[in-house]
């Protein structure tokens, strides 16, 4: 049995309880009220009659009516049936009443038989008109609050499913979007090594080393929501390590990683779909043109993150693919960090820049 069908059965327990409580607790007034003028036993018979009409009424409401035919939308038949089921129940227990009554009256001796010749005495017609009138209006009363209480909770359960509907949604498009960075950093990375393997580098086997290591990270770290912010980093300073590789010259790469608190922790690969996008359109390869810059800084409410790049007069990159990881990531951050994060993308004639914040609330 799952936790969601225990906390069901634990929440309508609950509610029995506290519809017999108030049960008792009305009964206890009626008790009080009948003892007055009748003898208690009496008073205490006329009471039990009153509260078993009254769970009849909620019981038949809340198992049968409101589920078969308010919840379907079917106002009309529920209305009729409700109305039919409180002159029923009235009816049986007006009977049931006047039959105590008179089973009380034969109770009498024969001096205070006499008083009913005529009808009940003074101090009992009162009780009677209350028997009469009253019994229509606590079953309609009693309908109407089991009605209210019964549709409000119907409501929330509807108002939290939609919610958890939401959630799920959410969590599976993130799930799908988390899914698709790991095939669009090895497509980029397939076709580096291709690139090397072809030009037989003998850089060709330390980046496939490289490689290895990046793709532990993804299979075993990215599982997670959150990850340490170093592990992050690591990841970051091995793709510009890979990059690095392709080159027989030095690149002009420019990174500043500050430090970050032990407990930090951010989502897997929120950062490499900015750095991938700006080594693939910098035109790096180009010393004299070409050029990348990230930055990584923590900050009181969170974290800076910026992303650099030049952007070449005609651009070579081979990928023109371009474009699914940053959309992405875009919707990773809406996702992840409602309200709490600042993306800015600015495109000019001669560079490329992203910056990122993220406050500490989900950081």
């Amino acid at each position: 049995m799952n936790l969601a069908i225990k906390h069901s059965e634990k929440l309508r327990w609950w509610e029995i309880l506290v519809y017999l409580g108030l049960g008792l607790g009305y009964g206890l007034m009626l008790v009080s009220f009948y003892s007055q003028r009748l003898p208690w036993e009496l008073s205490y018979k006329k009471a039990m009659m009153v509260i078993i009409a009254m769970g009849l009424v909620t019981a038949l409401n809340v198992i049968w009516l409101i589920p078969a035919y308010m919840h379907k939308g079917k106002w009309a038949i529920y209305f009729v049936l409700t109305v039919i089921l409180i002159l029923l129940i009235s009816y049986l227990h007006e009977k049931m009443d006047r039959n105590l009554m008179m089973q009380y009256i034969d109770e009498l001796s024969g001096r205070e038989k006499r008083l009913f010749r005529g009808g009940p005495p003074p101090h009992m017609r009162k009780i009677f008109r209350f028997a009469f009138f009253g019994q229509y209006i606590q079953f309609a009363l009693v309908l109407l609050l089991s009605t209210s209480y019964e549709m409000t909770k119907f409501a929330m359960g509807k108002a939290r499913e939609a919610l958890k509907l939401r959630e799920e949604t959410l969590q599976s498009e993130l799930n799908f979007l988390k899914s698709q960075i790991n095939p669009h950093f090895l497509f980029n990375a397939l076709n580096n090594i291709y690139t090397l393997a072809y030009l037989k580098s003998d850089k060709a086997p330390e980046l496939i080393l490289k490689l290895s290591d990046m793709l532990r990270y993804i299979l075993y770290d990215c599982k997670e929501e959150r990850v340490e912010i170093s592990k992050e980093i690591q990841y970051l300073e091995d793709y510009i390590a890979l990059q690095q590789l392709k080159s027989e010259e030095p690149l002009n790469v420019e990174v500043n990683f500050g430090l970050f608190a032990e407990e930090m922790m951010v989502p897997p690969m929120i950062f490499i779909p900015f750095v991938e996008n700006a080594f693939k359109h910098s035109k790096i390869e180009d010393r004299q043109h070409g050029w990348v810059k990230i930055q990584l800084h923590p900050k009181e409410s969170g974290l800076a993150f910026e992303v650099e790049n030049s952007i070449p007069q005609k651009d070579f990159t081979k990928d023109q693919v371009g474009g699914i990881g940053l959309h992405n990531v875009a919707r990773r951050l809406e996702l992840l960090y409602p309200q709490s994060h600042q993306l800015e993308i600015v495109e000019q004639e001669d560079r490329f820049r992203v910056r990122l914040q993220l406050k500490n609330n989900k950081a």
